[in-house]
């Protein structure tokens, strides 16, 4: 956790330390479905068309990205509630459950059409969870952080995520080198789905530990926690809900496209094997995450609103394709 920022506070980063590795944890759960998705497709969604059970399959990994914002609105309430400690450990154990449950989930063969349901059930558990920790990580992390470091330390959030995605492409290479083709479809894919377990009992243990924020703490003290925080936001900040909106959908472009698509391009448009577009993959997730702490880094010293535009400018570039 070198590339953290620095601290002398000891509280300072025991929480960057438990949101960050937390973080970590889950978007590693969430990531490996997208990495073995043939051999999940496989399991549960048997077909004559391989492409017909691929298609099925990353249809599921799009069921979670619904989930996504519900968890963020749920959690994120629940947060403003109970406090933000609480939605960090709540956010982590049902991410590892679910992952864990996709990991033992009898297939297709065993239990007939209630595979697919109960693993499209799991997979919008995770993407539950997964709204709800990047909203509660970030607003535990930028509560907890010095005024002229906020950009910095919330960038822990989108660092952490995109090295989460590395290592998931790193644990999927390993497996497929290690584990037979066939024994990957029958078996090996569920051995990274098992490393939830451990996972987040580590990443629970260090949020048990936490304190909440000062602010949410200050905010009890003076009776001021509401009852119904999405009313509240929804009628008094409805400007910001939306640019908030927009700059997400700007933002989140290009580590999903990372983090999902951009693998599944390579080998069935580039042609590319699989080893050396996992291996583009994870080296791609290291350059993002180091990017974030940069651009965090930056914000600091030039406000947000520069980095912002500069980073929907630069997406609209990359994004286009010359014609010549």
């Amino acid at each position: 956790m070198s590339a953290l920022p620095s601290t002398h506070d000891p509280d300072q980063r025991k929480r960057l330390m438990a949101a960050g590795i937390g973080n970590f944890m889950e978007w590693f759960d969430f990531a490996i479905y997208g990495f073995f998705a043939t051999a999940i497709g496989a399991n549960f969604f048997p077909s004559s068309s391989p492409t017909a059970s691929l298609l099925s399959t990353l249809a599921v990994y799009g069921v979670a990205f619904l989930m996504r914002p519900v968890g963020g609105m749920v959690i994120g309430a629940i947060g403003d509630r109970r406090g933000r400690r609480f939605a960090l450990m709540l956010s982590v154990v049902s991410m590892g459950v679910g992952t864990a449950m996709i990991a033992i989930l009898p297939p297709y063969t065993a239990i007939g059409v209630a595979a697919p349901i109960l693993l499209v059930l799991l997979r919008c558990v995770q993407g539950f969870s997964a709204g709800g920790e990047w909203t509660g990580s970030a607003a535990f992390l930028v509560e907890s952080a010095p005024a002229h470091r906020r950009g910095l330390t919330a960038s822990v959030i989108p660092t952490t995520a995109a090295l989460a995605v590395s290592v998931g492409a790193g644990v999927a290479l390993l497996v497929e080198t290690t584990v037979p083709a066939a024994a990957i479809v029958s078996w090996g894919w569920r051995l990274p789905f098992l490393a939830a377990f451990p996972l987040t009992l580590a990443g629970l243990y260090l949020r048990v530990k936490l304190d909440d924020t000062e602010v949410f703490r200050a905010i009890q003290a003076r009776g001021a926690v509401s009852d119904t925080p999405i009313r509240a936001v929804a009628q008094t900040q409805r400007r910001s809900i939306a640019i908030s909106f927009g700059l997400s959908a700007i933002t989140v472009l290009g580590f999903y496209y990372i983090a999902t698509y951009v693998m599944t391009f390579l080998i069935t448009t580039g042609e590319m094997k699989r080893f050396p577009a996992l291996t583009v993959v994870a080296i791609g997730a290291v350059i993002y995450a180091g990017l974030c702490l940069m651009m965090g880094a930056w914000s600091d010293r030039v406000g947000r609103r520069p980095v912002s535009l500069l980073g929907g400018a630069g997406l609209a570039v990359c994004a286009s394709r010359p014609s010549f």
